[in-house]
């Protein structure tokens, strides 16, 4: 797109993913993104008329990363659609720090929401969504003795990565 002169046209579709929505009857959510993975997110912040409890892990650049969507993560704190939001910025620390490292972090919480009932949600790269599993995986192992599978098998785990 980058390359694209005025007047130049290109085809472009959208391909809808009718497994990765608000969920119908969620008991509590955690949505974990990097990039434009936040988009999702954000739209289904709009479905959340219940205030379901509901927490927002994303992964930018630098804090500037951020101000594209901070009018819209503000006001759903605000209408109480969005619970908290934890942004990591990768390029701003000496030791880089993602999106899986402030998920391991919070690991006892994680573990928690799972045996809960709640849900996690990722989008974002490809990169991100390894190292996140990676994190998933290894916290439900030492915390409750299982795989993620089991909460993939429950539709407690959802991913739409690229």
């Amino acid at each position: 797109l980058a390359q694209l002169e005025t007047n130049d046209h290109f085809t472009a579709r959208i391909h809808e993913n009718s497994h990765f929505h608000f969920p119908k009857s969620p008991q509590q959510l955690i949505f974990i993104a990097n990039g434009t993975g936040i988009a999702p997110f954000l739209g289904m912040l709009q479905e959340n008329n219940k205030n379901v409890e509901t927490h927002l892990f994303w992964g930018g650049r630098t804090k500037e990363s951020f101000e594209h969507y901070r009018t819209t993560v503000e006001g759903a704190i605000a209408q109480k659609r969005l619970t908290s939001f934890n942004p990591v910025y990768s390029q701003t620390t000496p030791k880089k720090e993602y999106v899986q490292h402030r998920i391991f972090k919070k690991a006892d919480w994680i573990a928690e929401v799972l045996q809960k009932g709640g849900s996690i949600m990722i989008c974002g790269s490809l990169n991100m969504q390894q190292g996140v599993v990676k994190a998933l995986e290894e916290i439900v192992t030492a915390k409750l003795n299982t795989s993620l599978t089991e909460f993939e098998q429950k539709k407690q785990i959802k991913m739409d990565c690229y």
